[in-house]
C-alpha cells in the first residue's frame, strides 16, 4: 500500500510515494506541521480509498485510519469511462480534460469542477483515484447521478458510463 500526503489548503500534493510495512504503517517523508491530506491506494487493486483532512502536530506523529471505501465485485468485468480525467495534481476529484462529446462533457459538466457526490453520496472523504473508480467500475450506458461544486454553486447531473476507450 502507498500514501500520499499533501497540503489540505492548497490540494497540492508535498509527499509520498512511501510504502507501507506488514502491519499497513507509513512513515511518511517529513511534512511540515499543519492540516494535511493523506490517502492511500494499491497499485493494481480494484478498491476505492479514503482520504483524511487531519492535522498534524509540530511532534510529527500522528496515527490515521484511512478507510477502504469499496472493493470491486467482480474484477473481470468490464468497466466504463467517463470521457475526463481528473487534475493529477490536487487532492479533490477536480475534471481535466473533459471531452466535450465524451460523457462528462455531454452530461454538463466541465474542466475545473469538482466532483462532490456520486447516485447522492458524498465523496468529500475520498482520493480523485476513488471517485474514478466510484464512477468507470459500472458497465456503459449506466447512468449515474453526479454532483459537482463549479464556482459557489452545485450543479447535479445525469452521466451516462461510455465506453472504456474515453480517457
Amino acid at each position: 500500500v502507498h500514501a500520499r500526503v499533501g497540503d489540505a489548503r492548497t490540494s497540492g500534493a508535498i509527499g509520498g510515494g512511501d510504502v507501507s510495512d506488514a502491519r499497513g504503517a507509513f512513515e511518511l517523508s517529513p511534512v511540515a506541521a499543519g492540516d494535511v491530506a493523506i490517502s492511500c491506494w494499491m497499485p493494481g487493486s480494484s478498491y476505492s480509498d479514503g482520504l483524511r483532512l487531519v492535522t498534524l502536530a509540530p511532534s510529527g506523529r500522528l496515527e490515521v485510519d484511512v478507510p477502504i471505501v469499496r472493493i470491486r465485485e467482480d474484477p473481470t468485468r468490464p468497466i466504463g469511462g467517463i470521457g475526463a480525467d481528473f487534475d493529477p495534481q490536487s487532492l479533490v476529484p477536480r475534471l481535466y480534460r473533459v471531452l466535450p462529446r465524451g460523457p462528462a462533457g455531454a452530461a454538463g459538466l466541465a474542466e475545473g469542477d469538482v466532483i462532490t457526490a456520486v447516485d447522492g453520496t458524498s465523496v468529500t472523504e475520498l482520493s480523485p483515484r476513488a471517485v474514478w473508480w466510484l464512477l468507470i467500475d459500472r458497465p456503459p450506458g449506466t447512468t449515474v447521478l453526479v454532483s459537482a461544486r463549479r464556482g459557489g454553486r452545485t450543479l447535479t447531473v445525469n452521466l451516462v458510463i461510455g465506453p472504456t476507450d474515453d480517457p
